[in-house]
């Protein structure tokens, strides 16, 4: 509720002084002579339209800060496809030198035929990230 009244607090502000503002401009309250009444209507409608203009403003700002949120999503999702899609090639490259490793009765033949063939693969996306181009 309390979300609910915060987000349209202007909008109802804006209701309540044009509601106001007919209100004394037909009725004339108090006794009210029409020039000082029609200033005050006025008033209150040139408060209204600031408080509707308000209102109009933040529902934009809501609505942008949605969309960026979800552009964000969508580079984040995309950079977490490439990296275990990288992830993912260098465990299946590395299971058959692996296994003949395990085989092999010269495991530190092995060890180092694995370093020479197989050196770690750069992931350029996250080297990228680092550098600061995905801000």
């Amino acid at each position: 509720m309390r979300r609910w009244l915060e987000r349209r607090i202007d909008a109802i502000l804006c209701v309540v002084l044009v509601a106001g503002a007919v209100w004394i401009a037909v009725r004339r309250p108090f006794g009210i002579e029409p020039a000082p009444s029609g200033s005050l209507a006025g008033a209150l409608f040139g408060g209204a339209a600031v408080l509707l203009a308000n209102a109009i403003n933040r529902a934009n700002q809501r609505a942008q800060a949605a969309e960026e949120s979800k552009q964000r999503r969508v580079k984040v999702e995309r950079l977490i496809t490439v990296e275990l899609r990288n992830v993912s090639r260098n465990l299946i490259d590395a299971i058959p030198l692996k296994y003949s490793s395990i085989r092999s009765r010269f495991i530190r033949k092995c060890a180092r035929d694995i370093q020479i063939r197989m050196p770690p693969k750069i992931m350029h996306t996250t080297q990228r990230m680092n550098h600061g181009r995905y801000s």
